[in-house]
């Protein structure tokens, strides 16, 4: 049995097909076909990394993270930004197409829970965009929404409901 082959050895041998390469060079390669956003490199000329960390300064212990996402649909290449802060106990998360409005978006949160306005980003936009289209109309009148709601109620309770 000392000279018997064992059975690996019976099995043509091929390569594996592992290439060694060095990481860096296949990062360069990858920036080469990627167009980065304008104001995409960091104060030092390098490229910024995600997660980003949003602030506002003047604010501390505030702070909102975006994500990058890269998305292939129907052969097409797409990057989308994702908006996450902490909201009353949750994690809220909004997602953008241009990095300038996630980082506008995400100050514009930090600056709202810092004068305690975190009821309102509870909004969803279809609540948001009610908001501003009864806004719009009660502009003429001079009424702010709540009163506005406040004499519907009224009037409906003096008419039984019967109005319409």
């Amino acid at each position: 049995m000392a000279d018997a082959q064992d059975l690996k050895s019976w099995v043509h041998k091929k390569t594996c097909g592992f290439e060694s390469h060095h990481r860096h060079l296949i990062i360069n390669d990858l920036r080469k076909g990627v167009d980065f956003p304008e104001g995409f490199l960091n104060n030092s000329g390098h490229m910024a990394t995600f997660p980003k960390t949003v602030t506002v300064q003047g604010i501390p212990k505030l702070s909102a993270t975006i994500y990058r996402n890269r998305q292939e649909k129907n052969g097409a290449r797409y990057i989308n930004y994702t908006l996450a802060y902490p909201l009353l106990g949750k994690l809220k998360r909004q997602t953008f197409a241009d990095l300038d409005m996630a980082v506008a978006a995400g100050e514009e949160a930090i600056k709202r829970m810092a004068n305690d306005e975190q009821r309102v980003l509870q909004l969803s936009s279809r609540d948001a965009d009610m908001w501003l289209r009864c806004q719009d109309k009660l502009k003429p009148l001079g009424i702010d929404l709540e009163t506005a709601v406040n004499e519907c109620v009224e009037t409906r309770g003096i008419m039984n409901g019967s109005g319409t």
